[in-house]
């Protein structure tokens, strides 16, 4: 029998600097995955990146409710709400990066409770809505940058939006269809948007939106949860909006037998189908229920989603675990990054110069050296410069280039230099022309003059006499124009010379 082939991981894809790794969920709007943040000095964090679909990338008002998303949740900070952290846009993508939190969502716990032929228990439910009202009030109570309230409604909430954390935390997600004061887009007139089973009856009629609706949604949540049945769902999209619209609500208490009595006037008044007869908040809300049904602690929480889900929940940290141990293991491989002055310094030889443009007064620095040094050495994937910011090699600025090659411009013409200084020490043969007498040659440097390489003691060896080869090249290089000639005795002393008038005349 053949061996089953080898299964690969999938490939790895790089958006900014994150990588994104296995899909964990699915909505209409976007795909969820575990994503990968590796950052230099060896910072790395695990984090959720939510994938807008194809599709909606093209489209600029989804684009722009996408992007809403992004700046609202970030506005928010609260416990029970998922945080933001970045929005990436690359290669007409659009990618929200949001806190990976470990946990199932509701409705995937009361499918797994159903399952077992069991209910949620009061302490828990009570934990997990409270925890959610009270995200939603920071939510409604989110301001802007100058103080003035955002009026932000989630319009969504849902057991799919509800996360009970590993943790024992409750948290609400997905601010996609929020609407709030100042919104880039609008929504179109009789475009519904969020789960028709969910939503209020003003949202139907095209009413006045407000926080209320979060308050109805919550308390259809919480209606579920006590019964483990749907509440307004139905086959159809007209059969569901009906339901909504005219059906008469049940009381919990006529589904499940001993449940508290109070919970039936909990519920009328938080599903009132007109927003006048509802709680005045979220955080009213919670403040009864808590009293009525008392809440779980984090720990008994904990244990209990543990408990019911716990399969689940290693599956995933097992591949959590896997896919850190392997940025960990070669995070070079997912984003190569080079310290400034620990690359190898190349051989002259093997840096090549092409034809650049003139240099720009600006870029000549004293950082031309180091930035020289990093090209020379720099992994095809990342670059950093001499100011320790990292570009894409396709972004590579010329200016840095520029800077590498004067560098070694520098350093070619630094050695030429000090062979011109060594053989204008030596003192040329007499020539048929009368000329100045020659300037003493250059004595060695002092005790105290700084050498060439720092900490290096001063040279105390006599100055480099160039052969003999040399040397006629180097007395014609040296010789000024030869003058008109004329008798020596005939000469005027030249203007402005110290030199007396008549000189010797000068034979071989």
């Amino acid at each position: 029998m053949n061996p089953e082939p080898e299964q690969r991981a999938p490939a790895v894809k790089r958006i900014g600097r994150y990588a994104l790794h296995r899909e964990i969920a699915a909505g209409g709007m976007a795909t969820v995955h575990i994503g990968r943040l590796n950052a230099q000095a060896g910072f790395s964090r695990t984090v959720a990146i939510k994938r807008l679909h194809a599709q909606f990338a093209k489209d600029p008002e989804f684009v722009a409710m996408f992007l809403d998303e992004a700046r609202l949740a970030a506005r928010i900070h609260h416990p029970n709400v998922v945080s933001t952290l970045d929005v990436v846009a690359e290669h007409d993508e659009l990618f929200l990066v949001m806190e990976y939190i470990q946990g199932e969502s509701v409705s995937r716990v009361a499918r797994l409770v159903a399952a077992r032929g069991e209910r949620i228990p009061l302490p828990i439910v009570g934990a997990v809505i409270v925890g959610v009202l009270n995200g939603l009030h920071a939510a409604h109570e989110a301001r802007d940058e100058r103080g003035v309230p955002l009026h932000v409604v989630h319009r969504d909430v849902s057991p799919q939006n509800i996360l009970i954390g590993a943790d024992g935390i409750a948290r609400g997600i997905d601010f996609g269809v929020a609407r709030a004061a100042g919104r880039l887009q609008e929504t179109r007139t009789g475009q519904l948007k969020g789960k028709l089973a969910y939503m209020a009856p003003e949202q139907f009629r095209e009413k006045e939106i407000t926080r209320s609706v979060d308050v109805y949604a919550a308390s259809i949540v919480l209606w579920e949860m006590l019964t483990g049945k749907r509440l307004f769902a139905a086959d159809s999209q007209a059969a569901t909006i009906e339901r909504v619209l005219y059906s008469e609500l049940q009381p919990p208490t006529d589904h499940v037998p001993g449940l508290p009595r109070a919970l039936d006037a909990i519920l009328a008044r938080g599903l009132a189908r007109a927003p006048a007869g509802r709680f005045a908040d979220a955080r009213e809300m919670a403040g009864v229920v808590e009293a009525c049904l008392g809440v779980a602690s984090m720990n008994e929480v904990a244990a209990w989603i543990a408990a019911v889900a716990g399969p689940d929940l290693k599956k995933r940290a097992d591949l959590v675990a896997a896919i850190e141990l392997e940025s960990e293991a070669a995070p070079m491989a997912i984003d190569s990054v080079i310290a400034i002055g620990a690359a190898p310094l190349l051989p002259p030889s093997r840096i090549s110069t092409p034809t650049l443009p003139p240099l720009a007064p600006e870029d000549t620095d004293d950082t031309a050296a180091t930035t020289a040094l990093t090209i020379a050495a720099r992994p095809p994937e990342v670059f950093v410069e001499a100011r320790s910011s990292v570009v894409a090699p396709e972004e590579l600025p010329k200016r840095s280039r520029r800077r590498a090659f004067v560098a070694v411009g520098a350093f070619v013409a630094a050695l030429v230099a000090v062979a011109a200084l060594a053989a204008s020490t030596s003192t040329p043969p007499p020539v048929d022309v009368a000329m100045p007498a020659p300037a003493p040659a250059i004595s060695a440097a002092p005790a105290n003059s700084s050498s060439f390489h720092a900490g290096e003691a001063p040279s105390a060896e006599p100055p480099i006499v160039p052969s003999a080869e040399i040397q006629p090249a180097i007395k014609r290089a040296a010789a000024p124009p030869p003058a008109t000639a004329r008798p020596p005795a005939a000469r005027k002393k030249p203007a402005g010379s110290n030199l007396p008038a008549d000189l010797p005349s000068e034979r071989n």
